[in-house]
Order: C-alpha cells, then sequence, then structure tokens
C-alpha cells in the first residue's frame, strides 16, 4: 500500500479502474463523492463502524470517539457532542473564542514574525478554555498542550501504513519487547503516558475547582456537574479530551492553510477586505453576527478546506453486514477508505479544481460542498460546526485589522513555497510573509479590543 500521499496514488489507480478501488480483500477506496455519499451516508446504519485497529488500542486512542466502534460507548460520546456542538448551541461558545482572537491579533501587531507561534497559541487556548475554562498560559496549560502534541504525534507515526509490525502480525504484542523488536511496545508505552496526562490533568484540575466553588463555566464542569456516577466521570473525562485534542490540531490546520492562502492571493485578501469594509466600516471589528452579511469569507474558508483538506483520506469505514452498491459486492467488516482528496478534485463537480477560486462556493449548488472534508454518515465531524465559526471570526478579524503579503528580502519577494505535509492531518509547512496593520486606525481598534478584554 502507498504511504507517501497515498491520496494521489488513489486518484491514478482510479482513473485506471474506476471510482472504487478493491486494492485487497480487505481494502476498499471510494474516489467518488457520489459513491461515498450512497455508500457513507444513505447507508450509515450499515457503515459506521470502525474496523479493528491494534496499534489505535495499544497506544491509549482506543477510546476516542473517532476510533470507537459503533455501538453504546460510541452513541455516548456522541450524544454528549451534540448537545454541546450542534448548530444551536455552538453561540454559547463565542464567548470564550473572542478574547483569544482579538489577542491573536495584538500578538500580530507586536510580533508578527513569530505569527505561526501566535496561531498554535490561539487555537490552543479557545479549546482549552471552551474545554475545561482555565488559561492556556498557565502552566498547567502549557503542560496539557505539550501532552497533546505529543501524543497526536505518537498517534501519527502509529497509523502509519507499515509502520509496525504488529500491524502485520498481531501476536507480536503478547511477546516480550526484547523477543518482537518491540519499537510498537516502546511507541505505545510513550503514547500511553502522553494520553494520560492529557485526560487526568485538566480533569482533575476542574474536579479540584468544583469542589472548591471556583470552577469557571466550560463543557467539562457542565458535564460533571450532571453526573452521578463514576462511570460516566470516566467516560466525560475521554470525551473532552477527544475534543480538545481534535480541535487543536485540525483547526490549527486549517488556519495556517487560510493564512497561507492570503500570501499567495492578494486578489482574494483585497475583495475580502473590501467587503468588511462595505458591511462592517471602520469602527469596529467583525463579530460573529457580521457572518451573514459577509458570504465571500465564508467562501474562503471552504475553498481552503477544499483545496487542502486536513484529513486528504477519511478515517475509515467497516460495513456491519454484507451489501451491494451499484451492483458491487462489499463485504461485512471490509475497510473502506474515502479519498476525500479526489472528490475535492473532481473536475466534473469543479470543473477547475486546481485554481483557487472561492466564489465558486457564493452558487447555492456548490454551498454545501466544502463538507467533504468533515467526512460522512454518522461519522460526520462533530465539531464541525465550531470550527468554522472559529475559523470565521479568526480570517474575518485579521482580514479587517491586517495586510498580509510575501515576505522581502534584499528588495526581492521572498517566494512561498506554498508545500504541505503530514501523515495523518496535513498542515502547511511554515512560511515567512509580512504582516502589517491597514493604517492608524486599525492600529486602534486592536489596542481597543485589548483593553476591553
Amino acid at each position: 500500500m502507498p504511504s507517501n500521499e497515498a491520496w494521489l496514488k488513489y486518484i491514478e489507480w482510479g482513473k485506471q479502474y474506476g471510482a472504487y478501488l478493491a486494492l485487497t480483500r480487505e481494502m476498499l477506496v471510494i474516489n467518488s463523492a457520489e459513491a461515498a455519499y450512497e455508500i457513507l451516508d444513505k447507508n450509515s446504519s450499515l457503515t459506521s463502524d470502525r474496523p479493528q485497529n491494534i496499534m489505535i488500542s495499544l497506544i491509549g486512542w482506543g477510546t476516542n470517539i473517532g476510533h470507537l466502534h459503533y455501538g453504546d460507548e460510541w452513541r455516548f460520546s456522541r450524544r454528549a457532542f451534540h448537545q454541546e456542538f450542534n448548530p444551536g448551541a455552538v453561540p454559547s461558545h463565542y464567548k470564550a473564542a473572542l478574547p483569544r482572537i482579538n489577542k491573536l491579533l495584538v500578538q500580530l501587531l507586536h510580533d508578527p514574525n513569530n505569527f505561526m507561534a501566535h496561531i498554535r497559541q490561539c487555537v490552543s487556548a479557545i479549546s482549552i478554555k471552551i474545554s475545561y475554562g482555565f488559561d492556556a498560559e498557565t502552566k498547567n496549560g502549557q503542560d496539557l498542550m505539550h501532552a497533546t502534541e505529543e501524543a497526536i504525534l505518537c498517534l501519527e507515526e502509529a497509523t502509519l501504513p507499515g509502520s509496525q509490525l504488529v500491524f502485520l502480525f498481531p501476536p507480536l504484542r503478547y511477546l516480550p519487547a526484547w523477543v518482537s523488536g518491540g519499537s510498537f511496545t516502546k511507541l505505545a508505552a510513550r503514547s500511553t503516558a502522553f494520553v494520560q496526562v492529557m485526560r487526568d490533568l485538566p480533569f482533575n484540575i476542574v474536579k479540584e475547582q468544583i469542589r472548591n466553588g471556583t470552577a469557571p463555566p466550560s463543557w467539562m464542569q457542565s458535564l460533571l456537574d450532571r453526573t452521578t456516577t463514576t462511570e460516566d466521570e470516566e467516560r466525560y473525562k475521554g470525551v473532552v479530551s477527544q475534543f480538545f485534542a481534535a480541535a487543536s490540531d485540525t483547526t490549527l490546520a486549517g488556519l495556517r492553510a487560510l493564512m497561507l492562502a492570503l500570501v499567495m492571493y492578494p486578489e482574494v485578501q483585497r475583495r475580502a477586505q473590501a467587503d468588511i469594509d462595505r458591511v462592517v466600516g471602520s469602527e469596529r471589528l467583525p463579530t460573529f453576527s457580521d457572518r451573514p452579511a459577509l458570504p465571500y469569507i465564508d467562501a474562503i474558508i471552504k475553498e481552503v478546506l477544499r483545496m487542502h483538506p486536513p484529513l486528504p483520506i477519511g478515517l475509515p469505514h467497516s460495513p456491519i453486514e454484507d451489501m451491494v452498491y451499484n451492483g458491487y459486492y462489499i463485504p461485512k467488516g471490509i475497510t473502506i477508505l474515502p479519498n476525500i482528496w479526489a472528490m475535492c478534485y473532481d473536475e466534473k463537480t469543479f470543473g477547475d479544481p486546481h485554481v483557487f477560486r472561492p466564489e465558486r462556493f457564493l452558487d447555492p449548488k456548490l454551498s454545501d460542498w466544502h463538507s467533504l472534508a468533515f467526512g460522512f454518515g454518522r461519522r460526520v465531524c462533530v465539531g464541525r460546526y465550531l470550527a468554522e465559526a472559529l475559523l470565521w471570526q479568526a480570517l474575518a478579524s485579521v482580514l479587517a485589522t491586517f495586510d498580509i503579503k510575501k515576505a522581502t528580502r534584499d528588495g526581492k519577494e521572498v517566494e512561498v513555497p506554498g508545500s504541505f505535509s503530514g501523515i495523518m492531518v496535513l498542515r502547511a509547512d511554515d512560511f515567512e510573509c509580512t504582516i502589517t496593520p491597514r493604517g492608524a486606525g486599525a492600529v486602534e481598534l486592536i489596542e481597543s479590543a485589548r483593553v476591553e478584554d
């Protein structure tokens, strides 16, 4: 199986053999959005399970909602997520997000060269605030961010195809490390330790705050207030830590890609700024309430997610019984991989998929096609609506106050490679750019927002 940019190899094979590829008797790749919707959406009652993955369990990620088997534990987690992050509930989190986005503007004003570090800190801080109520700048916040980043790196290493012998020979997990060669044993021990910190550290902080009557509002605090059993406490501990990890990783990938797009497509930036100036003016910053009047900002986000989906290959599905699609037999238990990249670059749907053209998503016929990036059926990303809202507010705020251009060196523009890398999550590689305020009025807006916070 290809491991380096496998989504491109699957497209190449698909042109030869068709939209659905039976790579082996155990794996099916879907390159077609139409087929994915039929198999994974319309038949989601049959195709919402996950295939067995030994390494996921060994490294401590087995109870993550993204990897849970389709059953009662998954339904418990899904219900908790839906209650907190359905479209009607998302606005309740704006209060936690706005101050941190305003702080990002201040950091970009005074230290623009470290913009990558600032957006990383911004995303993590919002996720921590929503999840647990405390600040990312504290020692506990920094320890949580470090453990989460390390746990995610372990997850990516463990899921790289062919990287661990235990994939091919499951009984190896029962042998001592000195017998099996055991690189997976060391990885599992390291990952499990980080996952434990990721789960226990913030949970214990919130529990202690509740006992002392000092707990600020947070999702964890809300769940614990209505929990009566130790069993449910443990489940919620996992649920909230999963949200924090996923939000910190994929939302950051989206924001990095947006910053890159602003540098690479200045005409898009200028059009978006003109819309903001017309709707919002120069006396205040954009807010979530301006979103309906600024559809082009949403269109930019949708186009970035289409051209650079954070997960180019979606998480695997597995049918719980034999099924047939379009005359094609799909056996129970097979691993189904949705090639999201192929769907996002389908010429029949998008016409010119390799051209960055946000206005395509102003067409009602295409307005929802960006949802490909969030998955399918009952396994669709549960944090989708919050992620889109946060990306919108961050992008609108940056566009309202800054011009973002290619960096210059010795009087010449520094070309931006525009490259992406990653194993599970595709992230824009580091790049240079120049970030300058749009004028004295923009500086005043940024500084006044800091005072108000």
